[in-house]
């Protein structure tokens, strides 16, 4: 059913370059977030204080990349990125201490003339006392983007996908994807009809090499979603 969510967040980070192509980063965080008009039904599944939560975040990341610009709007390589996350009790107003895993592995390559070819896998995974509020969603702005957050979430999250970038004239690119998804928790084991596709297309129009006005239109299981921002997918 509908519910109303809000969040407030913010971020502090600091990265070191620790040798050509590897570069660790360490990053605080503050989040609040409330669920909010949850039907009857909803308010039983969830809890009053899966609801809500509260609290500061430490991140630390190792990232590693080969990641080389081949021609305006495209480059070649590999990408890897790990982090862990940790969210103490003391620091929120959780009882227990909530923490994060997180992977992405991803390749870029060039194809014919304006056009790039992205690949990328990934995975997330969170204790099954995760509250409700802060569980990994499919549905999100760089993966699984024909969905909306919150209607399929869980404690592991994975998934992979294909991306092609056509460049049209000046900034405009096209693009066109193809990917999966799947997230269960402890009491709900993988299946195969659990595992989601997710594809459609978009059009970019790059203010710089590395930002773009995007609108991406996404389809996935009797789903299906309109996506506008400023920003760089992947």
């Amino acid at each position: 059913g509908l519910y109303t969510n809000q969040t407030i967040s913010t971020m502090v980070g600091y990265g070191w370059q620790t040798s050509e192509g590897l570069r660790l980063t360490t990053e605080l965080d503050y989040r609040w977030e409330r669920a909010s008009k949850l039907n009857l039904r909803a308010s039983e599944i969830v809890h009053d204080k899966g609801a809500k939560y509260s609290g500061l975040g430490i991140t630390l990341s190792a990232q590693f990349s080969t990641l080389k610009a081949a021609e305006t709007y495209s480059k070649h390589g590999l990408h890897a990125r790990i982090s862990a996350t940790l969210r103490p009790s003391f620091l929120s107003n959780y009882k227990h201490n909530l923490w994060q895993l997180s992977t992405t592995l991803g390749y870029y390559q060039p194809l014919w003339r304006g056009a790039l070819l992205a690949t990328e896998l990934y995975a997330e995974h969170q204790p099954h006392y995760t509250p409700w509020i802060l569980r990994l969603n499919i549905g999100l702005w760089q993966h699984m983007r024909g969905y909306y957050p919150s209607r399929y979430n869980g404690n592991t999250l994975m998934g992979g996908q294909v991306e092609l970038h056509q460049h049209i004239w000046q900034g405009i690119v096209a693009a066109v994807w193809g990917g999966f998804g799947t997230v269960t928790s402890i009491n709900d084991p993988l299946a195969w009809y659990k595992i989601l596709p997710d594809y459609g297309a978009g059009i970019r129009y790059y203010t710089t090499p590395t930002s773009a006005l995007h609108i991406d239109f996404g389809f996935g299981r009797q789903s299906h979603n309109i996506l506008v921002g400023l920003d760089q997918r992947f």
